[in-house]
């Protein structure tokens, strides 16, 4: 019964995703098409967006927006996930 409910769920949930990713995209599309401008950064200026970025994670544990174990674990995930993906 409970892998019955699981599968259910993971087929829902697949499904979900794939929309979001259309309407995603479409109102990508629509933002283009009223002026809106892709930006590229150079390596160089993502560096000093992360930089600037990061110590805002650890603040906002500070804050008791999310608890330094929870922040651990997804900066644990988050380098597991890009060693695995490296380009």
């Amino acid at each position: 019964m409970q892998t019955d409910v699981d599968n259910f769920a993971m087929s829902v949930e697949k499904d979900f995703r794939r929309q979001v990713r259309v309407s995603n995209d479409k109102s990508l599309k629509a933002m283009y098409k009223y002026g809106m401008k892709e930006v590229t950064m150079t390596p160089a200026e993502i560096d000093v967006f992360k930089k600037r970025l990061l110590p805002v994670w650890d603040e906002f544990a500070a804050k008791g927006y999310y608890s330094k174990t929870e922040l651990a674990e997804v900066k644990g995930l988050l380098a597991e996930f890009r060693s695995k993906n490296k380009k």
